[in-house]
This record gives C-alpha cells, sequence and structure tokens, in this order.
C-alpha cells in the first residue's frame, strides 16, 4: 500500500531521471490494486549515448501551471469514486465543472483485483508532483481522499518547495550514483526528511563514504545537497 504508484513513477521521476541524461520510459501493462496486486508495468532504460551522467538543481518550484484529479475505480461502486472526488474538491477549494467531474473519474476495464485510487498531479514550472492513496478494505472513501488532498495541501502551502517528501526519498540514490560518475553536485529543496528519506540519505553516505549536506532553508523547507 506505501508503495510508489504507477503514475508517480511514470509522471513524476521518470522525467527527473530523464534530466539527469538517462531515458526512461514507464508503460503500465496491466492494473492491480492493493491488498490483491497483480500489477504489471514495463520500463525500459537508456544511459546516456556518452555514459555521463548529469546533475539535477531542483530547487525551485516555480509557479503552478496545471493540476489534475484522478479518481481510479475497478470493480467497485461508482459512488465510492464520487464521494472522494467531492472530498479533495472541498479540501483543496478547486471547482469543476460537470463534464470534468465526470473525466476525473476513471473506470478501470479488466483489472487482477478491485480497488480504488485517489491520484492528485500539481504540474509547476520546473517539477511535476503526484499524490496518491488507496483505497483499502475497511477505511472510507472520505478518509482514501482526506490522505491524497492533504498531503497536497501540505505541499502547496510550502509555497516554492518543488520536492514533496517520497520523491525526496526516491531523488537520493540516483542523485548520489550521477555526483559520484560525474564529480558534479546535484540538490534539491523538500520539506522536513521523512523517517524514509532520512535512512535514505545514511545509506548514501555509508556507500559513498561522504554525508550529504542537509540544511535548513527558510521555515520549513530542507535543503539536501550532494
Amino acid at each position: 500500500r506505501w508503495a510508489p504508484p504507477f503514475e508517480f513513477l511514470a509522471r513524476t521521476l521518470a522525467p527527473l531521471l530523464e534530466r539527469l541524461g538517462a531515458k526512461v520510459d514507464v508503460r503500465l501493462d496491466r492494473h492491480g490494486f492493493y491488498p490483491a496486486g497483480g500489477g504489471a508495468i514495463s520500463v525500459r532504460i537508456e544511459p546516456p549515448a556518452d555514459g555521463e551522467l548529469g546533475e539535477l538543481e531542483l530547487d525551485e518550484r516555480g509557479d503552478t501551471i496545471a493540476r489534475r484529479v484522478r479518481i481510479l475505480l475497478a470493480s467497485l461502486d461508482e459512488t465510492i469514486a464520487r464521494r472522494e472526488l467531492r472530498v479533495v474538491l472541498e479540501r483543496l477549494g478547486w471547482t469543476l465543472d460537470d463534464e470534468a467531474r465526470e473525466r476525473a473519474i476513471e473506470r478501470i476495464g479488466p483489472s487482477t483485483s478491485p480497488g480504488n485510487a485517489v491520484v492528485l498531479e500539481l504540474d509547476s514550472e520546473h517539477v511535476r508532483e503526484t499524490f496518491c492513496a488507496i483505497g483499502a478494505i475497511g477505511v472510507s472513501a472520505e478518509a482514501v481522499a482526506r490522505e491524497a488532498a492533504d498531503e497536497a495541501r501540505a505541499y502547496l502551502a510550502a509555497r516554492n518547495v518543488p520536492v514533496g517528501p517520497h520523491l525526496a526519498d526516491q531523488l537520493m540514490v540516483p542523485l548520489a550514483i550521477a555526483s559520484e560518475r560525474s564529480g558534479r553536485a546535484s540538490s534539491f529543496t523538500t520539506l522536513p526528511l521523512s523517517r524514509h528519506a532520512t535512512t535514505n540519505s545514511a545509506i548514501v553516505a555509508a556507500f559513498l563514504g561522504r554525508e550529504p549536506s542537509i540544511e535548513r532553508s527558510g521555515d520549513v523547507a530542507v535543503r539536501w545537497s550532494i
């Protein structure tokens, strides 16, 4: 349930890895939902032609360009999706016309399991962030929607912070590898590090024999560099 979903890998992480020089193509072969699973993705990665990875400096978010809400539903009653959509719009203060509300609900065809997910995408000038909450037995539709909406709301409230807490821990190892190979520094600004991110940063230090720099930037932001 806590694994990065396809939408995050394909639309948030892969484009940033491409900025380092690798070509990353992520495709969805089959949906699968927690807890049964059974989903499948295909990933094709091509290294840079010259073998050199670059650097990434992601310290500004820029203006918000677009925002999207998607409610994925497989073999479940559609009222679940409508309840989730209502909560997301209320908590984020977003408005959609009737046609956009219909497009926001995606009815998944053949799937290995019934399931539900709320996916929120925020496009800014320098990054696209994806926030996702997965439905589970015994968890209300409203609780699922609140989880995704509250993560997105905390990110938006941080103003110019470009990297959300989940993206932060996913970027650390690729940036460390790129820095070790190229000798050039990479950095990003994020929210206070999660326990997962703190662990990943320590693992990077153990493998490279040098500590990443972690410094406060403003009231809530943290700048991580290697």
